[in-house]
């Protein structure tokens, strides 16, 4: 597997993720998407990456898809927390 090289903090900053969160609508669409939902799910997984990518940056030991998941599990119990048991 190819390594990736981690980008320099600074180089990051300010990169256009809002201009490029429409790029992908188009092909998802033509996946049988709804447009809606196709601006949903870029939705989440940009915010998903705002939130793995400074743990990346900062922990050179992990990778950035391990980090994605981990964010996406923390989405996950904000979202959909664990049902209380019954006593």
């Amino acid at each position: 597997m190819r390594a990736v090289r981690r980008p320099d903090a600074t180089a990051l900053r300010g990169f256009p993720l809002a201009d490029i969160a429409d790029a992908p609508a188009p092909a998802l669409e033509r996946r049988g998407v709804a447009p809606g939902k196709a601006r949903f799910i870029i939705d989440v997984v940009l915010a998903i990456h705002r939130r793995a990518m400074p743990r990346w940056l900062a922990e050179p030991d992990t990778t950035l898809a391990q980090l994605m998941a981990q964010a996406a599990a923390e989405l996950r119990e904000v979202v959909a927390p664990p049902a209380p048991t019954i006593r």
